[in-house]
């Protein structure tokens, strides 16, 4: 069954009454298959973001839309319904992050003393972004990057929210700070690492590649505790317990999601069902207790989530069942997981 494009997007937008044939037709068409569901998301996301921009400034939505339909037409034409799932990810942050950039500029008055633009890589996307000073930043799914339309002469400060891997251009005059959660921070000159800080997380980690890096925490007594990280040395600070453990890994394990990889190395399935919601955009929720004494090791690339799904059953002796989508409170579709026995 195919899906006429100006349909699927007047369902998205919310023009379409739920008791039509065209939204009864269009929400067969997304329980078809994952792959259908997937390539809805990612035209839901460059809708939002066109919508949000027309909304604040004097872009041309319609145009920049259109450009949009023609390359959906095109890849219609040339290719499977998987593969355009596949690409759509890439033409979605391509077009979102000019979107969000855009936005930012607006959300501040021009004569602001300081002007900022943030960043928000949306659940199941992940992004490019490249910072004033030349910075590059992979920005992980369902994070946030809040950094200065330019740099002052002192330092170079960004806020980070979620995950991000970051390639610093050396400046031995102003040293780059990644601040997250309680004060938390990461200082740099030039260098490669990865940072975790995702607010539904108690632990931070910060994974040097290569160069140095410094993390630095309040402590106790109010002053900072700082600490130089080596290669391949990995930081993971608990809020709750205000402690920091620092120990050697593999950080192209650390850094694969960068390329789409999910690698998973003993981990608690709690920790990996988390990774999934992020990464493939859905709710999870065990509902046996068994199910989290497991723990799962593997290697992931360009795997459909219910491929992933069957690995885990297999594996873990677990059952589960896929619910149809649904719509969260923002209109997101989401595929909401119930693990069971």
């Amino acid at each position: 069954m195919n899906i006429d494009n100006k349909i699927l997007v007047d369902f998205l937008v919310g023009e379409l009454l739920p008791e039509s044939e065209e939204a009864k037709a269009v929400s067969q068409w997304i329980n078809e298959s994952p792959d259908n569901i997937k390539f809805a998301e990612q035209v839901y996301f460059v809708l939002k973001g066109v919508e949000q921009l027309n909304t604040k400034n004097s872009v041309n939505a319609e145009e920049m839309y259109a450009k949009f339909e023609k390359i959906v037409r095109r890849q219609r034409g040339a290719t499977s319904l998987k593969k355009i799932a596949r690409n759509m990810q890439r033409v979605a942050a391509v077009l979102f992050i000019p979107l969000l950039l855009g936005l930012a500029y607006t959300l501040y008055p021009s004569d602001a003393k300081l002007q900022f633009i943030e960043v928000s890589s949306k659940p199941g996307m992940i992004s490019t972004v490249d910072l004033p000073d030349g910075t590059k930043v992979h920005l992980n799914a369902g994070s946030t990057l809040k950094y200065p339309v330019a740099f002052n002469n002192d330092s170079r400060t960004v806020d980070l929210s979620g995950r991000a891997y970051f390639d610093v251009v050396k400046d031995a005059k102003r040293p780059f700070v990644v601040m997250a959660r309680d004060d938390y921070s990461v200082e740099v000159l030039g260098t490669e690492f990865d940072m975790s800080a995702y607010i539904d997380d108690s632990i931070i980690t910060t994974t040097l590649v290569e160069g140095s890096v410094k993390v630095i925490l309040p402590n106790g007594d109010n002053a900072p505790f700082e600490k130089v990280l080596k290669p391949n040395q990995k930081a993971s600070f608990d809020l709750k317990t205000n402690k920091m453990v620092i120990a050697y890994t593999n950080t192209e394990h650390e850094s694969a999601w960068v390329d789409g990889k999910l690698i998973f190395q003993n981990l608690p399935i709690e920790e990996t069902l988390k990774i999934l919601s992020r990464h493939y955009n859905v709710d999870f929720k065990i509902m046996n207790e068994r199910v989290k004494e497991s723990r799962i090791t593997g290697k992931f690339e360009n795997e459909q989530l219910p491929q992933i799904l069957e690995y885990l059953r297999i594996a873990c002796d677990i059952e589960y069942k896929i619910n149809k989508p649904i719509l969260t409170q923002n209109s997101s579709i989401k595929i909401n997981i119930i693990e069971i026995k």
